[in-house]
């Protein structure tokens, strides 16, 4: 069996779910380096194994392990370290190109990136859309990129996403893990 994909907003239908059944009865625990263990239980009502923040805090510069172990199946576990840094956007431009019932946005905009370090970032378009009040409509574009050759420079990013008038956008960039970036 492989996991159900949550991130990336990514709907979980009937049809998922017959190809990747819900797992309820694993066992799941983040652990930090100095090998504190936090057990994450399943919530029956969300069909997820979720932990308030309040429980396990997460903090930058850290490495943490996701363990799992469920009955008859293989463990897997997966490490990551937290970035030590946020993420500015430093400058952003808008140009629209529009079609017959809708606009194509170009975002421009340049990233701040930490000296001295390899870093990873996903930056993500957010559009909502409200076209009455009884409909809301929401999506997502991803960019990954990273500073290979640019470390310490302004990274520069385009973004293409498509937009309505009645739209509303937002611009997100995070710093992210290595693993998370492949």
């Amino acid at each position: 069996y492989k996991s159900i994909p949550l991130f990336d907003y990514q709907e979980i239908d009937s049809l998922s779910n017959k190809k990747f059944p819900i797992i309820a009865n694993a066992t799941v625990v983040i652990s930090d380096e100095s090998g504190r263990e936090y057990i994450i239980p399943y919530k029956q009502e969300k069909n997820l194994y979720t932990l308030a923040p309040s429980q396990c805090k997460i903090e930058s510069g850290k490495t943490y392990r996701l363990t799992v172990n469920a009955p008859d199946l293989e463990t897997v576990s997966a490490t990551t370290t937290t970035p030590t840094f946020t993420t500015t956007i430093s400058e952003i431009n808008v140009d629209t190109f529009r079609f017959i019932f809708q606009e194509e946005l170009v975002i421009q905009g340049f990233i701040e990136d930490q000296q001295n370090a390899k870093n990873y970032y996903r930056l993500n378009t957010y559009t909502y859309a409200s076209y009455s009040p009884w409909y809301n409509d929401e999506s997502e574009e991803n960019e990954y990129f990273t500073d290979a050759n640019l470390d310490g420079s302004k990274i520069s990013f385009r973004i293409k996403d498509d937009f309505n008038s009645w739209d509303s956008i937002a611009v997100v960039a995070i710093n992210c893990d290595y693993n998370y970036y492949i």
